[in-house]
């Protein structure tokens, strides 16, 4: 039983639920699935922008109700651990295809949830935070398809990394997971936002219009990110339930891949 110290450092009376907006006491809800950090053991390593530090730890925020927490929002992070246990655990070896199955709503809805929860925990900055806000009932309850938002996925495979100098040949491999913001800077950069959810491997694009767009201007921001800095992925579509990604559509792990991420970050 929780002591009343121990209850006021669970509990946040200050402000409304970031989901579902009613005033209720605050938990802490984990940025990350709590089943990735036990599946990824303890080596995880998560940055904190706003800190500018790495931290190895669970990190939490502390901004939702009970109710969001462990319901709504915890199916989505059993459906996550559900996808880690199939697909994203293994490092995908170079010269091998892959494939992804996926329930597109379930999969969007907890890659914005994750991307959402990672930008409340830093400064608000060209309207990210906002962009996240208006897909809060669509992370709890899902029904109906977005409009203002596009899923990518990029595959990033493991490489043979060789140091001559040194006579050492290893395997440079995408053992690391990580939310950031891509700074994207090309055609229509002032309305669109770019969120990277990198899970090993499993490498999302998640872009979020700031406000309602019509087709030609998503086909000119579609066409600008495809010829930019780093590489775009496959449109995840809605109805598909699967995605073969063939071996010349993916990417392998190198240090101009990961300079090109720390670049985009912002």
């Amino acid at each position: 039983m929780l002591g009343v110290s121990d209850r006021s450092r669970e509990l946040v009376l200050s402000k409304s639920c970031a989901y579902c907006k009613k005033n209720q006491p605050l938990t802490k809800e984990h940025i990350w699935p709590n089943g990735f950090i036990k599946r990824f053991g303890s080596d995880g390593v998560i940055y904190n922008k706003k800190v500018d530090r790495f931290f190895k730890s669970d990190p939490v925020i502390r901004d939702v109700c009970a109710s969001c927490n462990n319901i709504k929002l915890s199916s989505l992070d059993r459906y996550l651990c559900e996808l880690y246990d199939s697909y994203f655990h293994t490092v995908i070896a170079p010269g091998q295809p892959a494939s992804f199955g996926y329930n597109y709503e379930k999969l969007l809805r907890g890659l914005l949830k994750i991307s959402f929860n990672s930008a409340r925990t830093q400064d608000e900055e060209n309207g990210k935070i906002k962009a996240h806000d208006k897909f809060s009932d669509y992370i709890l309850d899902g029904g109906y398809k977005p409009n203002d938002v596009q899923l990518r996925l990029l595959i990033v495979t493991s490489s043979t990394m060789h140091i001559p100098e040194q006579g050492y040949t290893g395997q440079l491999e995408p053992e690391f997971f990580r939310c950031t913001d891509i700074s994207y800077d090309g055609p229509l950069s002032n309305r669109f936002i770019v969120r990277a959810v990198i899970i090993k491997s499993y490498w999302f694009y998640i872009v979020l219009s700031k406000r309602r767009e019509e087709k030609a201007k998503w086909n000119r921001f579609n066409k600008g990110f495809e010829n930019w800095l780093v590489q775009p992925g496959e449109i995840l579509r809605p109805g598909n339930v699967k995605l073969e990604i063939p071996v010349n559509q993916t990417t392998y792990m190198h240090n101009d891949l990961l300079g090109r991420l720390v670049d985009a970050a912002s």
